[in-house]
């Protein structure tokens, strides 16, 4: 991820928008929830900082819920949806983590079956940045061609409000206009089919979004206590749109207004009967391997170093409002603690679905 980051920032930066991109970066690391992300000098400066820093987290994530025993696994394909998904992190992250798991499983014939990251669905208001997502996705495929296995890669964000979002209703909404579609087809033909046969059709087709997901990722989405309060019956709706087996999983940071925070998003939840998953109670220490650890610092100082020097004013204007660990090479750059908050479906039939 690492490579592509690089490739996508540095070719962003060798146009005329690398002053604009330069000086974002005081707000990228501060005000993220106050910015719009309307435009590429946004989402490149955020990808620059943000990406790989977010992807190794997910990984880590997702590497202790394997062990716990608390990873979804399918046989046949595997629905992610990340919210608040800026560059898609949790998105990229998920599917090649389950990757790796299935070329694992292959390698040391177990015998087990496993289903790869098919649907890999996001939610952002940010317009920018199904442009960068689209990048990102073809610089990957260009690496590493097409998967064998079905494995797919984002190319744009899905929805693009929160507010009011109901993953029941959008499947709802896509079977029954598919439906249409079909009905109206063979009225063209002078043909006549009911609106159940039609369904049918449609249901059969499998060209929809799904009405629950395995998996359900907030990578740093939530970031005050008014957006958590904002959208607390979005997420109450989210969080009893899992699979059976699925997980809700709230990735942030330590401290300051984050226990706030996640006492709110646990009165949240209390009603939808997922249960909290026990193996995150202490913070974790971002990037522990150093192999990784000094390839994500590696990546975030020769990007911000090779802005400098084709966008000097403006980085000395930035300069003063940047880590010295990142602007210095004296020092290793250093990543910082981060907090995980997961729940899990353990109900078959029984937890409520909102519409």
């Amino acid at each position: 991820m690492t490579a592509t980051v690089s490739t996508i920032a540095r070719r962003a930066l060798l146009t005329p928008s690398a002053n604009d991109i330069v000086t974002r970066y005081p707000d990228i690391l501060a005000n993220c929830d106050r910015l719009a992300f309307d435009s590429d000098a946004e989402t490149v400066a955020y990808l620059i900082w943000h990406l790989s820093d977010r992807y190794g987290r997910v990984l880590q994530v997702l590497d202790r819920l394997f062990i716990a025993g608390h990873l979804p696994l399918r046989r046949n394909r595997l629905s992610i949806m990340e919210v608040g998904a800026g560059p898609a992190p949790a998105l990229f992250a998920v599917r090649d983590f389950y990757d790796d798991l299935r070329a694992f499983i292959a390698t040391s014939e177990l015998g087990v079956v496993t289903a790869s990251a098919r649907i890999l669905h996001a939610i952002d208001r940010g317009p920018a940045w199904s442009r960068l997502l689209h990048q990102l996705s073809e610089e990957l495929y260009a690496r590493k061609g097409p998967e064998a296995d079905g494995s797919v890669l984002p190319f744009g964000i899905t929805y693009d409000d929160l507010e009011g979002f109901s993953v029941r209703r959008e499947h709802e909404a896509a079977i029954n206009g598919s439906a249409m579609a079909i009905r109206a087809e063979f009225e063209r033909s002078d043909d006549d089919i009911s609106l159940h046969t039609a369904r049918q059709f449609a249901i059969e087709d499998g060209n929809y979004p799904p009405s629950a997901y395995d998996l359900i990722v907030m990578c740093n989405f939530l970031t005050n206590t008014d957006i958590t309060g904002k959208f607390a019956a979005e997420i109450e709706r989210l969080a009893t749109a899992l699979s059976p087996g699925g997980v809700l999983v709230v990735i942030g940071a330590v401290g300051g207004r984050y226990p706030a925070i996640y006492t709110h998003l646990d009165a949240i939840l209390a009603p939808t009967r997922l249960r909290p998953i026990g193996d995150f109670t202490h913070p974790i220490q971002a990037h522990t391997d150093e192999w990784q650890r000094n390839l994500i610092g590696a990546q975030i100082r020769s990007d911000v170093a090779f802005s400098s020097a084709l966008a000097p004013t403006a980085f000395a204007k930035a300069q003063t409002r940047l880590p010295d660990d990142v602007t210095s090479l004296g020092q290793s750059v250093g990543f910082p603690q981060f907090q995980v908050r997961a729940w899990k479906n353990e109900w078959q039939r029984k937890t409520t679905r909102r519409s």
